[in-house]
């Protein structure tokens, strides 16, 4: 596992590799991409979709990182906000854009 500091440097950088843990009902299918300054490669499943929750915290793991989640679908991503009112859904390049900009912020 790499340090926290290093993530967060990758993140600033846009630079990086992500793979969600597990499959199942909630999400839908393991999810995996890679994160470039010049946005998304490699989705799979290519229908995966984000929700986003209010940005709460001081840095950008607490604002961004801990409030996005992945979907297989944007289905499952309306489902999941249609039990909470707070969540917003966006597509996986929409989700690259946000975090693109409060990236340049940190």
């Amino acid at each position: 596992m790499e340090p926290a500091g290093e993530v967060l440097d990758r993140f600033h950088a846009m630079d990086f590799d992500l793979e969600t843990d597990a499959a199942g009902d909630i999400i839908g299918a393991a999810i995996s991409l890679t994160v470039t300054p010049d946005g998304i490669r490699g989705l799979v499943p290519a229908t995966a979709a984000v929700t986003l929750a209010p940005a709460t915290g001081v840095d950008i793991r607490e604002v961004f990182c801990d409030r996005v989640n992945f979907y297989a679908t944007a289905e499952l991503a309306e489902a999941a906000a249609g039990q909470d009112a707070d969540l917003a859904v966006c597509s996986v390049e929409e989700a690259w854009a946000i975090g693109k900009r409060l990236a340049d912020l940190f």
